[in-house]
């Protein structure tokens, strides 16, 4: 099914009952020469995934599950950031149906202090494309105790469809701005960002753990820190813990 939702993409949605990881579907789809604005969707998942190869749990059909294409000449470093640009787009799109969502750096939505969605951006950058992939638990309860879904907020079922258009229209807006600033600049408002003014501990891949207190999310996608001693940078983290305030 072919469908234009606004002027920016020529958007085509593909809804599978099961597949293995909707990422997958859509690179081999990005790979195969369909457009930016490319969608596939699933009912369920069996090998879904997140950040740092961990696994994405998710009941069928309770969930939000897609994945979708963006084509461009743009640096890794420039792709990395879209995983960031996808969390914010979803946390604005849930903001404006009152859901008191926030964005955990780098890719997580959380809701109640409880992980509610996530995303996960592989790029092919010298194959100009990359894909971006969401999921968010809508309805029911998730079998994890630190997770939650909308509906546990709400205190009903929501539509998945509804909650999917608004989802599309935010993405699109979103990812079309960042593409007018060459993939530059990024933009999480401070009262969205779960991590400001947090003290937290980053695990590093290959080096020592950094403790200090989050000043914010630069343009540039960074985490920026602080601690007794100076403030810094990060762009990359394998975990993040919250630690208390001292």
């Amino acid at each position: 099914m072919s469908l234009k939702i606004s002027d920016f993409w020529p958007i085509e949605f593909v809804h599978l009952e099961k597949t293995s990881s909707t990422n997958t579907e859509a690179v081999l789809a990005g790979r195969a020469g369909k457009p930016e604005g490319f969608f596939v969707r699933a009912n369920y998942q069996s090998e879904g995934r997140g950040r740092q190869g961990r696994v994405w749990l998710s009941k069928k059909g309770k969930a939000l599950l897609f994945s979708f294409i963006v084509r461009g000449n743009y640096s890794l470093s420039e792709w990395s950031r879209l995983g960031l640009l996808g969390a914010i787009s979803v946390c604005e799109a849930l903001n404006k149906l009152n859901f008191p969502a926030f964005v955990k750096w780098p890719n997580d939505i959380f809701l109640n202090d409880k992980k509610c969605g996530g995303i996960l951006c592989e790029s092919f950058y010298k194959e100009n494309f990359a894909v971006v992939g969401i999921g968010l638990n809508v309805n029911g309860s998730p079998d994890l105790e630190e997770a939650t879904s909308l509906s546990e907020d709400l205190g009903k079922n929501l539509n998945l469809d509804f909650i999917f258009n608004l989802l599309v229209e935010y993405l699109q807006v979103s990812v079309h701005q960042w593409a007018l600033n060459s993939g530059h600049f990024i933009n999480l408002p401070q009262k969205m960002d779960y991590l400001s003014a947090k003290k937290v501990k980053v695990s590093l891949r290959g080096e020592a753990d950094v403790l200090g207190k989050v000043i914010g999310v630069e343009k540039d996608g960074g985490l920026h820190l602080s601690d007794e001693k100076a403030s810094f940078i990060i762009y990359s983290a394998e975990k993040i813990c919250m630690l208390p305030l001292s």
